[in-house]
């Protein structure tokens, strides 16, 4: 696959036009582009002009048994605005009332597939998805892509907050989850 990019021609316009030999979409500025690939796909959409989700809607009808997770195609492919990338979270009514959450959620700013929502059903009795349903929210955030490198540093110096030599690493310990308590 070859890919390149090639700048909007307008001043107006910031955009960016990215081509491969599949196919060409184009990445404006602060607009989230999409492209519907099913018949029953539906158009992301927000409940309220201030809304921070974008309700996804799925293209399947679907039974998701008690005490599992299956992958729901929603039939849309979404070009993200510059700058950003995705989180699909669970609908915090269909969690609370049916036990439906979302899992494993984040989609990369190169991610050029349609969207999948793997949903895990953590009750004991089966769930059916009706095809257009509103089951999860498309949450586009800011990020920031550093250059990964290696730092060869020295220990930290001693913490001006003991009287020992104990160096800040004493404070906070590697031991990952909850490791400074729970409450």
């Amino acid at each position: 696959m070859r890919r390149g990019e090639s700048k909007g021609a307008s001043k107006n316009c910031k955009c960016t036009l990215i081509f491969d030999i599949r196919y060409a979409y184009i990445i404006v500025e602060g607009v989230l582009g999409y492209e519907l690939r099913s018949s029953n796909a539906k158009a992301p959409s927000r409940g309220t002009p201030r809304s921070a989700g974008l309700d996804l809607y799925f293209a399947e009808y679907v039974v998701i048994s008690a005490w599992s997770q299956h992958a729901v195609t929603t039939g849309v492919r979404v070009s993200l605005p510059r700058g950003t990338y995705s989180r699909v979270t669970s609908r915090s009514g269909l969690a609370l009332k049916n036990n439906i959450h979302v899992m494993a959620s984040t989609i990369d700013p190169d991610y050029d597939g349609e969207i999948k929502v793997l949903l895990l059903n953590t009750s004991a009795v089966s769930y059916a998805i009706a095809t257009r349903q509103r089951i999860a929210q498309l949450i586009c955030k800011k990020i920031i892509i550093p250059e990964v490198k290696r730092l060869d540093c020295p220990p930290p110096p001693p913490s001006p907050l003991s009287t020992t030599s104990t160096s800040i690493k004493a404070v906070r310990s590697d031991n990952g989850f909850g490791s400074t308590g729970m409450f």
